[in-house]
């Protein structure tokens, strides 16, 4: 549930050799109110979201929200002077809102959409312009800071600083790397595929790819509330002592038992496309993939050094152009 009390917005330029040319404005909750609402839900469902359990009272807080907001933007404006955009102007939504009845402030950084419009001064020119993104498409950063929760969450991508070096403008710079981010849970599930993949390389547990593998089990235990990436890696190994293994090393990664894999949609799942030598790509399910002791498909060597694919038991053959 989220209720939005009040929004600030600011349009904030990228070029270097700007200064005090930020545009900040109080909204109308009415015209806006749907947009950032439906921008904060899709931040909360991102896979990408972490969250920090370590919370140090910022002065942000002690601020009432017109002064809190115009600090925001500015943080936001000072940062950027030092990051590589490949777009002239960037937006901030700040949001005073409540979060299941938890009171919180958002932060949500929006690139600009280019939208090519008819200049009617000029009959015959047409130029391009940004506008806000559509409003259900995730945001490209942003924060939320839960006062009551004692909590923060980022979504951030790294960015590129002129000086050549990366990082996270958001945790490292507006922050001060004053937070412990846990892993995103996206994160959590690459990180299982790789500890799967690096112990099939080790003991040879699978003949084929592990994703798949890893993929399956999911599948099979369909749980709209996710699964605990530990139950996952235990079924991958079906309690064989390779699952020690897996688990030492989900623990020097930083996977801890209760980390959560997602609801994730399965019918995405369900399937996996083989992609051949000449980028021709067939597409069957998961379940023939995995078990190949059905008799479905078959993955040989030939004599030239080249993989033969054999799919057998085909009912029907769908062509998509």
């Amino acid at each position: 549930m989220i209720k939005i009390n009040e929004v600030y917005f600011g349009r904030i330029p990228t070029f270097r050799d700007n200064e005090g040319i930020v545009e900040t404005k109080k909204m109308d909750l009415d015209a806006i109110r749907d947009y950032v609402e439906c921008k904060i839900e899709k931040m909360l469902e991102n896979v990408n979201l972490k969250t920090s359990s370590v919370y140090n009272k910022t002065r942000i807080e002690e601020m009432d929200f017109e002064n809190r907001a115009l600090e925001i933007i500015r943080m936001f404006y000072e940062e950027s002077h030092d990051v590589e955009y490949n777009f002239d102007e960037y937006y901030v939504f700040v949001c005073d809102c409540e979060i299941d009845e938890n009171k919180s402030v958002v932060a949500l950084k929006l690139n600009p959409k280019k939208e090519i419009q008819f200049d009617k001064s000029y009959e015959e020119c047409l130029v391009s312009k940004n506008c806000l993104p559509n409003m259900k498409s995730a945001p490209n950063d942003g924060f939320i800071v839960d006062f009551d929760g004692k909590t923060v969450s980022v979504l951030e991508k790294k960015v590129k600083y002129f000086d050549g070096d990366k990082g996270f403008l958001i945790a490292d710079r507006i922050f001060m790397c004053s937070l412990e981010l846990q892993k995103s849970p996206k994160q959590v599930l690459d990180t299982l595929y790789k500890v799967v993949n690096q112990v099939n390389k080790e003991y040879g547990v699978f003949d084929i790819e592990t994703k798949p593998i890893v993929d399956k089990v999911i599948y099979d235990n369909e749980d709209i509330n996710g699964m605990k990436v530990f139950d996952v890696a235990r079924k991958v190994f079906e309690n064989d002592s390779h699952y020690d293994d897996a688990l030492e090393l989900l623990n020097l990664l930083d996977v801890h038992e209760d980390d959560m894999i997602p609801y994730i949609d399965f019918n995405k799942l369900s399937k996996i496309k083989l992609k051949l030598d000449d980028d021709q790509t067939i597409e069957m399910s998961i379940e023939d993939y995995v078990n190949r002791d059905n008799g479905t498909l078959e993955i040989k060597d030939d004599n030239y050094g080249h993989k033969q694919v054999i799919i057998n038991n085909i009912l029907e053959v769908k062509v998509k152009k």
